[in-house]
């Protein structure tokens, strides 16, 4: 998941921060960086043990954003349809109207060049107008990427969701690079990811 969200377009910058005694240290995220091929020296660290408490790590963190944004100010760039990446969630019953507009846009979007990853477990998988027009020659439905697994290339993902709650799911979605998240519910909004827009 770390990985993951590191890897994000989103992600300018990032300080990982350790308190030092934890099972998931940065060491560990460093090996799982370099055993995918990411260079560890693109990020910073810091550590509240091994920086020397809490007041000069907070300090050592400021310094290292800083820095980053006096050398690096974030620059804005122009897409295609084809850069697009979207997660699609859904919770509770979903009617044909819906259905049916659902996968015409993913469709539509995924034809286009686009990216678009839906969780398995979302409530969508079990619209049979869904699966019938997202799939017209009768093409099974699987699992193709895994949980937070960063997208490598272009084309509909169904993500394995080891998790029923909503704030996990979302996570995993994030942790895909997906840009945006469209969820669709039938009950009450959900909270939203910290850092990938949920429009709902």
């Amino acid at each position: 998941i770390v990985s993951g969200h590191l890897q994000h377009q989103f992600i300018t910058h990032a300080v990982l921060l350790e308190h030092g005694c934890e099972r998931t240290h940065n060491d560990a995220i460093r090996h799982d960086l370099l055993s995918k091929g990411l260079n560890p020296t693109r990020f910073d660290w810091a550590s509240v043990q091994l920086d020397g408490g809490l007041d000069r790590v907070a300090k050592k963190v400021e310094q290292q954003f800083l820095v980053a944004l006096d050398s690096s100010p974030v620059q804005r760039k122009t897409g295609s349809i084809k850069d697009l990446k979207m997660g699609l969630m859904t919770q509770g019953s979903i009617n044909a109207i819906t259905a049916c507009a659902l996968a015409e846009l993913i469709r539509n979007l995924v034809e286009s060049g686009s990216t678009i990853v839906i969780p398995e477990n979302a409530s969508i998988v079990d619209s049979a107008i869904f699966m019938e027009r997202l799939f017209p020659n009768n093409q099974s439905w699987s699992v193709n990427l895994g949980y937070a697994e960063y997208l490598s290339r272009n084309g509909c993902f169904v993500m394995a969701t080891p998790t029923t709650s909503t704030t996990e799911i979302l996570t995993g979605l994030g942790g895909t690079g997906v840009e945006i998240i469209l969820m669709y519910t039938s009950g009450m909004p959900v909270a939203s990811h910290p850092l990938v827009p949920v429009l709902q």
